[in-house]
């Protein structure tokens, strides 16, 4: 079956397309992300940001189970040779080690307040250069449904400062 191309126009004359084999759309779900709901969740101070910095401090002392612990002999089944689960201890190891360099990275010349406004600035940085690149002014699409139903009920958990629903047309 060759493949059915699937268009749908917004309200600002923007086309979107989908290819599909075996499927058949009927609508697609659009929306104008909205700047200022992003930047506001962007310039925020998240305790996940803090709980973060803390984390990866244990990392970066090495006293974090995920970078201390290494699988005895007997976690491994009987079948392995005394060789093999040699191998795959030093694997572990080296994984540590690399857990704890990576950790060091993240956290050197950081406080928790200094982490925590980098990763805030992060964000803002990547809303503005969103905003620079025309993210904020382009019609997104949010997926595409064979059913209206299906449409609305995407439409219904998709964030933005205008959300549509197109009808698609077979071409």
């Amino acid at each position: 079956m060759p493949k059915a191309i699937f268009t749908a126009t917004d309200a600002a004359g923007q086309t979107h397309k989908r290819t599909s084999e075996s499927r058949i759309y009927t609508h697609t779900v659009v929306f104008l992300p909205d700047f200022a709901a992003d930047m506001a969740l962007a310039d925020k101070d998240y305790k996940q940001d803090g709980s973060n910095f803390a984390y990866y401090c244990e990392l970066a002392a090495g006293t974090h189970e995920h970078v201390t612990h290494v699988i005895p002999r007997s976690g491994y089944h009987a079948s392995y040779s005394d060789e093999q689960v040699a191998k795959f201890q030093e694997a572990q190891r080296e994984q540590n080690a690399k857990g704890i360099a990576d950790a060091k990275a993240v956290t050197e010349g950081h406080t928790r307040e200094s982490y925590v406004a980098a990763r805030r600035a992060k964000r803002v940085a990547a809303v503005n250069e969103g905003n620079a690149a025309g993210y904020y002014a382009k019609w997104q699409n949010a997926g595409w449904c064979g059913r209206y139903d299906l449409a609305q009920k995407l439409a219904a958990k998709t964030a933005g400062a205008k959300v549509e629903i197109l009808e698609a047309v077979r071409s």
